[in-house]
């Protein structure tokens, strides 16, 4: 397992925020009624999965919610990236989705993102975006820089 350091989490929040706005952008404006659907219910099976404290299927629910956004915005040279930093994804998802001194929790930032394209406002959906990965990216450098 290779270390993950605020240097190397720094750089993956970067990749993703360049890439995650412009995917929610695009799936705003290209999502239909059934692309919807299949968000709502994604970001439902975070919740139970929250509320379950399953950890490994929150992250795996999450992967699957973006891999929707995605491919409904047509963004698959850019998932293919993601995907390739999956692993370190993941990990950080896992430390950052829970973490409990976070300003607003990580499902209701994600529930924005998906609110803002069940009504095809696609500036809103970059914008959420943003305001979760800073807020994510703000956590992980504060959890990694803790001393071991």
């Amino acid at each position: 397992v290779a270390l993950l350091t605020w240097e190397i989490a720094e750089q993956i929040y970067n990749i993703r925020l360049l890439l995650e706005q412009e995917a929610a952008y695009d799936c705003a404006q290209r999502a239909n009624e059934a692309d919807k659907a299949r968000l709502r219910q994604q970001l439902q099976q975070i919740a139970q999965a929250s509320r379950e404290h399953d950890d490994i299927k929150r992250v795996e629910a999450s992967q699957a919610f973006y891999e929707t956004l995605f491919s409904v915005a047509h963004h698959t040279i850019a998932w293919e990236i993601v995907q390739r930093m999956n692993s370190r994804i993941s990990r950080l998802r896992a430390l950052t989705l829970a973490w409990p001194e976070r300003e607003v929790a990580g499902f209701e930032r994600m529930s924005r993102i998906c609110q803002a394209i069940e009504q095809n406002d696609a500036p809103r959906a970059k914008q959420a975006v943003y305001e979760h990965l800073t807020e994510a990216a703000s956590l992980a450098k504060q959890i990694l820089s803790q001393p071991e």
